[in-house]
């Protein structure tokens, strides 16, 4: 039998051998000995490695875990950020509020 992957978007930071890299994720318990360029990360099949280069993803559970650049690129691909938009009248939403009062909006002009 033969599976795809499904299509999910996922956060991502390089690790460049420093803390500072992966900051956006706000990794609990990682750590990093003084002096090493290595990360340590807990994931849910123990602690893994990271080294400079890695991509540190955070999965669709909340899980952390680090991934080689060539696996990286063959399994994901950028995706860029995306404001929902009506597809009535082309309005971007910018939060929920905006996209209920849209939807109100159109519904008392079509009566």
């Amino acid at each position: 039998m033969r599976f795809r992957k499904k299509p999910v978007v996922i956060e991502a930071v390089r690790f460049d051998g420093t803390m500072t890299s992966i900051e956006p994720l706000n990794i609990p318990d990682c750590s990093q000995e003084l002096g090493s360029k290595t990360l340590q990360i807990p994931t849910l099949e123990g602690e893994m490695t990271a080294q400079p280069g890695d991509w540190i993803i955070r999965g669709v559970n909340g899980e952390f875990y680090p991934c080689k650049p060539d696996i990286f690129e063959k399994t994901y691909e950028f995706a860029e950020s995306v404001t929902p938009k009506c597809p009535r009248c082309g309005d971007l939403y910018y939060d929920p509020k905006e996209m209920l009062q849209t939807a109100w909006q159109h519904a008392a002009v079509l009566g």
